[in-house]
């Protein structure tokens, strides 16, 4: 018995405009899974690892070397302040002690993780192909030098606000400053070291040191 006999419905092979409508609809399913495969080949593709190049480095170092050096404007600020209320202190103890005492007391929490860029300074995990280049021995001596380096230093100066006579604070302010500047020093070569080995150049940053304080502020009151 025929098919429209049976069921009441035309018989797709005798008939050509459901021949046509069958086609068509095969054509969009193998379409679709055209589609679809393109699609998933396209997210395997962009996420198979690529091997990282020199040049990705470089771009990577130059982020990081300007992070850092980002990360430790604010505590170099902050000591500068110090320098600059001590010395108001200094020319008018009267009319600046307890002003310059408020403003020391804030340089200080700047060159600690309360500031948010010194934390970012620690906390950041820096791109693979930099900590296999050693960068978090780098950062490391760099944060050495916020902290707990330069929180000393300003902590000796406060101290030193208040009594002029102290030689113990001087040298303690002194001794600040070198272990600060060599921190520094470990820092600008270690980042050099990885600039050269992978083709290129970097600044080293220089920050607020013994030579930017103003002269006769450590003195000695007799």
């Amino acid at each position: 018995m025929a098919v429209a006999q049976r069921y009441g419905r035309r018989d797709p092979m005798n008939d050509p405009l459901l021949a046509e409508e069958a086609r068509k609809r095969k054509t969009i399913r193998s379409w679709g899974v055209v589609v679809i495969v393109i699609f998933v080949a396209g997210i395997i593709f962009t996420n198979i690892p690529r091997a990282t190049t020199n040049a990705d480095r470089r771009v990577q170092l130059r982020s990081e070397a300007t992070q850092i050096n980002n990360d430790l404007l604010g505590c170099n600020t902050a000591i500068r302040d110090a320098f600059d209320a001590l010395q108001a202190i200094e020319r008018n103890p009267v009319k600046n002690a307890k002003i310059g005492a408020t403003l020391l007391s804030q340089d200080q929490a700047e060159c600690t993780v309360v500031n948010s860029d010194i934390l970012s300074l620690v906390e950041t995990t820096p791109p693979n192909a930099m900590i296999k280049l050693n960068i978090s021995s780098v950062i490391n001596d760099y944060y050495r030098w916020a902290f707990p380096n330069a929180d000393a230093l300003i902590a000796y100066v406060t101290s030193f606000a208040k009594d002029r006579t102290s030689v113990k604070l001087r040298n303690d302010i002194l001794g600040r400053f070198a272990a600060m500047q060599k921190n520094l020093n470990l820092g600008n070569a270690g980042i050099e070291k990885i600039a050269k080995s992978i083709g290129m150049n970097v600044a080293p940053l220089h920050y607020y040191n013994l030579s930017n304080v103003p002269k006769g502020i450590l003195t000695i009151k007799k």
